[in-house]
């Protein structure tokens, strides 16, 4: 088993382990567009299957940034590896693509900009992956917009995540039709769209880089 488990709230309240007799997420793979990923974490070894970091200009410290890689332990960390918790759909193949960048050094705070955030969408489509997953928000921006019309036109679900913020120039992409509005199931819904779902964010325990874990809270 997952030593963590127990420590593992969110994962409790939503009955994961139980929903991995249904579905693990073999056969699934998943573009997180984030900062970069420690796919180096025992938590998460094997499961990124490439990597590229699309935010040059930014160098990253070895062993990848916090956010990126907290948001791939929710989705991917292993089940019954003798390590730390357990993962959404931990069978899952990602593509880590880096196009976000910490804000300083070991922060869970980081930042996009419209051009590395497109070029991670065109790289997505080049790999045809089933999901996006883009735990990030900001303002509203055309040439995004074109590129998520043009990714879920080919099939693929976008999620993204609400934006903690109350300030509603900060809604995108989770405001973009289609794209599936991830929101703290603690919070009330903002974004106003039909493809929601909510989930624990709030001292979330989930991988950080160096073989570490740490409760975190946020999108």
């Amino acid at each position: 088993g997952s030593p963590r488990v127990d420590l593992q709230a969110g994962a409790i309240q939503m009955e994961v382990e139980q929903a991995h007799r249904i579905a693990t997420g073999r056969g699934v793979s998943i573009a997180i567009i984030d900062s970069a990923v420690d796919g180096s974490h025992p938590d998460l070894r094997g499961r990124v299957r490439l990597a590229r970091n699309l935010a040059e200009r930014f160098p990253v410290a070895r062993g990848g940034e916090v956010h990126g890689t907290a948001i791939a332990g929710i989705i991917a960390s292993a089940v019954n590896n003798s390590e730390g918790i357990i993962g959404v759909a931990p069978d899952v193949s990602i593509a880590a693509l880096r196009a976000c960048w910490a804000v300083e050094q070991d922060s869970l705070a980081a930042q996009c900009s419209s051009f590395t955030l497109a070029r991670a969408l065109e790289t997505a489509l080049s790999l045809s992956p089933n999901v996006i997953n883009m735990s990030l928000a900001g303002p509203s921006d055309p040439l995004l917009s074109r590129l998520l019309d043009e990714v879920i036109e080919r099939g693929i679900i976008v999620v993204a995540a609400q934006a903690e913020t109350d300030e509603s120039a900060h809604e995108f992409p989770a405001s973009h039709p289609k794209v599936l509005s991830a929101h703290s199931s603690a919070a009330a819904l903002r974004v106003p769209s039909v493809y929601r779902v909510a989930a624990p964010a709030t001292e979330v325990l989930t991988t950080t880089p160096g073989a570490k874990y740490a409760f975190l809270t946020g999108n």
